[in-house]
């Protein structure tokens, strides 16, 4: 979310001022609200991916006695970093697959 979102929902929400300063604001609340809810969802998409991407760090960095070695092997059988993240995320299923 941008920090010029963030000073318009204020600035709506305090009646157009911010810090002293009158903001332009949008005449349609339901636009702002539009916006905002689209950036929220947006930083939900990237907050799951960086989840996904620390649980696989964490999860080599657990599991293996060189993940910096598995890393690579792992980069050189595959060749591409969404490659090497699906092979982690199968290795990751197996491992809790009983």
């Amino acid at each position: 979310m941008s920090n010029d979102l963030i000073a318009r929902l204020h600035a709506r929400r305090a009646h157009g001022i911010v810090g002293g300063t009158q903001l332009v604001i949008s005449t349609n609340p339901d636009a702002l609200c539009t916006e905002a809810a689209d950036a929220l969802e947006a930083q939900a998409r990237e907050i799951e991916a960086l989840r996904a991407d620390a649980a696989r760090y964490r999860w080599l960095r657990d599991e293996d006695d060189d993940p910096v070695c598995s890393l690579r092997q792992l980069f050189t059988m595959t060749g591409k970093p969404k490659d090497v993240d699906a092979a982690v995320d199968a290795a990751m299923r197996k491992a809790v697959t009983p």
